[in-house]
C-alpha cells in the first residue's frame, strides 16, 4: 500500500469542529478513548505556536521529512515515521515545505504500558500501514467508538513492538538552528 492511498483517505475526513470533543467508547476499559483523527500539511499549520494539551498525539508523517520541536528539542521526522507525543509535552511542528503532510490521531488513555516507549520513533511497516488504513476507513464510516478503540489499540501495540530499541536520545537530536 502506498502513502498516496492513505493520504487520499485522510483528505476525505472532514476537519473537526472541536478538537476536544468527548467521544467515549462507552466502556469502562482503560484503553484509548475519545479518538479524533485529522491532518496537517503544507506551509501553514493551523496555528503558528506551540501546543500543550492533556491528550496523546500520534503523528504519522506521510509527506516530506519535517521537524518537531518537543520540549525545546528539535527532532527530524522522516517520511513514513510515527511519533507519539505524550500529554503536557510542549510541541510545535515546523511547516517549512509544501510537501509536508501529517496524519494526526489524538486520544486519551491512562495506561502507558500499551503505548510505544516515550520519545521513540518508528517507521511504518506494511502491517502498521495496513492498520492505519483500516483505522482511517473505520473513522470515515463513523463506526462505533468501541471499534475505533480496538483498532487504535492494535495500531499502538504494533508500534510498541516495532519501536523497541528505537528510542531517541535527546543528546543525539539535531540542535536548534
Amino acid at each position: 500500500m502506498k502513502f498516496t492511498t492513505i493520504i487520499r483517505q485522510i483528505k476525505r475526513i472532514p476537519r473537526p469542529e472541536n478538537f476536544f470533543l468527548y467521544r467515549s467508547n462507552g466502556y469502562g476499559f482503560d484503553l484509548p478513548d475519545n479518538i479524533l483523527v485529522f491532518s496537517r500539511g503544507g506551509l501553514a499549520p493551523l496555528e503558528r505556536r506551540a501546543a500543550i494539551h492533556h491528550r496523546h498525539l500520534l503523528n504519522v508523517n506521510l509527506g516530506v521529512p519535517c521537524f518537531l520541536l518537543l520540549n525545546g528539542q528539535r527532532i527530524r521526522l522522516e517520511t513514513g515515521s510515527c511519533f507519539l507525543i505524550y500529554p503536557y509535552e510542549n510541541h510545535l511542528f515546523l511547516h517549512t515545505d509544501p510537501g509536508i503532510f501529517r496524519l494526526m490521531i489524538t486520544f486519551e488513555v491512562k495506561r502507558t504500558d500499551i503505548l510505544p516507549e516515550r520519545h521513540s520513533t518508528t517507521l511504518l511497516s506494511p502491517e502498521t500501514l495496513d492498520l492505519v488504513s483500516t483505522l482511517l476507513k473505520a473513522y470515515s464510516r463513523k463506526v462505533s467508538p468501541w471499534e475505533l478503540t480496538l483498532l487504535l489499540t492494535l495500531l499502538l501495540n504494533k508500534l510498541k513492538e516495532e519501536s523497541s530499541g528505537d528510542r531517541l536520545s535527546f543528546g543525539g537530536l539535531a540542535p536548534d538552528a
